[in-house]
């Protein structure tokens, strides 16, 4: 019986339901997007105590910080600046 009574409300005040879904949800995303940020702290994501990250803080201005791929390229056999090699 109360179903009834919402759906018949809610069939005769289609446009005022659905005009006040619209302002809801415009209101609610020009609130969201005003205050977005998208800034990226690594840092901030990271486990304060984890081995690898006091690592990373320890020597991290040395080797370029934690985004850097290092290779080393050795020679057994003389140095690297062997026509060979």
């Amino acid at each position: 019986m109360i179903a009834t009574r919402i759906a018949g409300f809610v069939r005769r005040r289609s446009a005022l339901i659905a005009g006040s879904m619209v302002l809801l949800t415009a209101f609610l995303g020009y609130m969201s997007f005003s205050q977005l940020s998208l800034k990226v702290v690594l840092e901030a994501m990271l486990p304060v105590h984890h081995p690898n990250v006091e690592l990373m803080a320890k020597f991290g201005a040395q080797f370029g910080g934690a985004n850097t791929t290092l290779i080393m390229v050795e020679n057994t056999e003389g140095t690297v600046y062997n026509e060979k090699f």
